[in-house]
């Protein structure tokens, strides 16, 4: 049986339109994307912004964005971070007792 986690985004309340705290359950790379976008969009930045105070690449951004799935993951948990999103890993109880 292969391995599952979950994975939960909570976006923090500093000037979010999403809601006080959301959690969603994120099942690949292009609902990521999404929810990157989404995020980025409701604090009225641009990829450029992004990409700026991320000190990341606006291509980065822009592959990020569409779903790419080989974008860096230290990368992308820099760009969750400046968006004010918060990662967490769920690992299911069965692999808690090993």
């Amino acid at each position: 049986m292969p391995l599952k986690l979950v994975i939960r985004m909570l976006f923090l309340p500093c000037g979010n339109l999403i809601g006080d705290k959301l959690r969603k359950r994120i099942q690949s790379t292009a609902e990521l994307a999404a929810l990157i976008r989404t995020q980025r969009q409701a604090l009225d930045m641009t990829q450029t912004d992004l990409a700026g105070v991320s000190e990341l690449g606006p291509r980065f951004i822009g592959d990020l964005e569409r779903g790419k799935p080989t974008c860096q993951l230290g990368k992308t948990i820099k760009v969750l971070n400046m968006l004010g999103i918060v990662l967490e890993v769920s690992v299911p109880e069965k692999l808690n007792d090993e």
